[in-house]
């Protein structure tokens, strides 16, 4: 008699499309083939209908002219829908406990708030991280995110004073959006926690990113960071420094860091930092038991980058295909991370800093790797899962 099993991904982004996608068209089909007897049913579980492409959000939250928002949030279900209905199913909801001994995930549904358990034979934890805002990250459904795109946008137009709270990218980033945008006629500050920006990089990228900031106007104030924010009766935001000075402007954005989405797993799954402990190696998570991984930003391997969920993909797929056969087909891969420098920070519409697997790359690159259009044309590759065609492992 055929049997049935639960292969659970959690988490819609990168890594959780990724993985569906090449389990549906690749992996599967493999097991399937090797042992006709059992058959596997994949459920994606996310609390938002759409995938966001949080990469192209600093040129999106200046105007929808620049990037339209069905251009940055785009249905999952549209990538799954020629798959058969016994094969794959869609599961709106957030993740909010898991037994590992039972081998059930708990859900919360996010439209009736309603319960469910899900078993698994296999799990992929794929959450990834939230922001404070969810201009970076979506807080749930993505009408959040709508709404928050369409918030800052309204009171971009009417601002006279604007400030951005993180010296890293996405701060870098976004103000040199908001300098190409309004950088000629409204007051716009960059407010960096550290001695320059950019920190986790070579200096030289930070100086040449704040040098392009300032020649667009907009103001870069270090060393200090946001201790308490306030919102006035007129709208406006009174923010209190660690250097005991206040600041009141019309609109402020958090682009600060992420922090991981598990607060819903068992503390002994969990290194200090709150990421989900993984072998570095084969992406297993340590202590869940058989068949459970973690890949993005939610493990304890990644540092947190788009590269280290993509080129984990192809190894953790063998990986998952060997486990789910005992061994008779796929094989054991370990994942290897780029260890050399990459990170592109388009400063601007037509500048930025970059460097490229350890080699410092000139500001016109950056605009054609990325800041021409912050990858805006490529989000609908990861929904449908086009540059999964082929198998790649």
């Amino acid at each position: 008699m055929s049997k049935s099993q639960n292969i659970v991904i959690l988490g819609g982004s990168f890594s959780g499309l990724g993985i569906a996608h090449n389990l549906l068209r690749h992996t599967i089909p493999a097991l399937t083939s090797a042992d006709p007897s059992t058959s596997y049913k994949v459920l994606l579980i996310t609390p938002s209908t759409h995938f966001l492409w949080m990469i192209g959000a600093p040129r999106a939250l200046v105007s929808e002219e620049l990037v339209p928002i069905d251009k940055t949030l785009l249905p999952i279900k549209d990538g799954f829908k020629d798959y058969p209905a016994e094969a794959f199913e869609f599961i709106q909801g957030e993740a909010i406990g898991l037994n590992t001994t039972s081998r059930k995930v708990d859900v919360k549904l996010t439209t009736s708030g309603s319960e469910q358990s899900v078993d698994y034979h296999a799990l992929i934890i794929a959450t990834g991280g939230h922001t404070s805002s969810a201009l970076w990250s979506q807080h749930g459904s993505h009408e959040k995110t709508v709404q928050a795109l369409k918030e800052t946008r309204d009171a971009l137009r009417l601002a006279q004073s604007i400030i951005v709270l993180g010296g890293g990218a996405a701060g870098t980033e976004t103000a040199g959006e908001l300098g190409s945008a309004f950088g000629s006629n409204k007051d716009i500050t960059l407010i960096s926690g550290s001695t320059r920006l950019l920190p986790k990089n070579k200096a030289s990228l930070g100086q040449d990113a704040e040098t392009y900031l300032k020649n667009m106007g907009v103001k870069v104030k270090h060393g200090v960071r946001v201790a308490e924010s306030e919102k006035t009766s007129t709208g406006k935001t009174t923010l209190t420094l660690t250097d005991r000075t206040t600041i009141t402007t019309d609109v402020y954005i958090e682009a600060t860091g992420v922090s991981p989405n598990t607060n819903w797993l068992p503390k002994e799954l969990l290194d200090p930092k709150g990421y989900v402990k993984t072998d570095p190696d084969y992406l297993r998570v340590i202590g869940a038991g058989d068949r459970v991984y973690a890949i993005g930003t939610v493990g304890s391997y990644s540092k947190g980058s788009v590269f280290d969920s993509n080129d984990a993909i192809a190894p953790l797929m063998t990986n998952i295909e060997y486990d789910l056969s005992n061994g008779k087909t796929g094989k054991e891969k370990k994942v290897v991370l780029n260890q050399k420098e990459t990170i592109v920070v388009p400063v601007g519409r037509d500048k930025g800093v970059g460097i490229l697997f350890g080699w410092r790359v000139p500001s016109l690159m950056v605009w054609a790797v990325k800041g021409r259009t912050f990858f805006v044309e490529k989000a609908p590759e990861e929904v449908m899962g086009t540059k999964y065609t082929k198998r790649s492992y």
